[in-house]
């Protein structure tokens, strides 16, 4: 996958991350007592939380429990997997993505 933007690229980071957690989670339900498995996933689970503490700091907050300031901005667009072409689109048919609310021509209503 090729990346434009530091952004995406940490966002990408993160999905790698939390794909890699899982299947170990899946793979330690059946081997509760692999030490190498066990290790394996606290390496990844380190490596996940330094990921979601560089993306948090450069562009918010990525989950609700993320938001750790006196306002409630997790949820300000766009969403991180709203890429710049959806955005383009979005702007092009009158419409916002994210918080705001969404414009709709009388076709699209019926």
């Amino acid at each position: 996958m090729e990346h434009n933007n530091t952004q995406e690229k940490l966002l990408y980071e993160l999905q790698v991350a939390d794909f890699a957690l899982h299947e170990c989670v899946l793979y330690l339900d059946g081997h509760p007592y692999d030490r190498a498995a066990k290790e394996y996933y606290n390496k990844m689970l380190r490596k996940r939380k330094a990921l979601e503490q560089e993306y948090e700091e450069k562009y918010g907050p990525i989950t609700y429990y993320g938001n750790t300031s006196d306002s409630w901005q997790w949820n300000d667009g766009p969403w991180p997997w709203e890429n710049e072409a959806s955005m383009n689109r979005a702007k092009q048919a009158g419409r916002t993505i994210g918080n705001a609310n969404i414009a709709m021509t009388q076709k699209e209503r019926r």
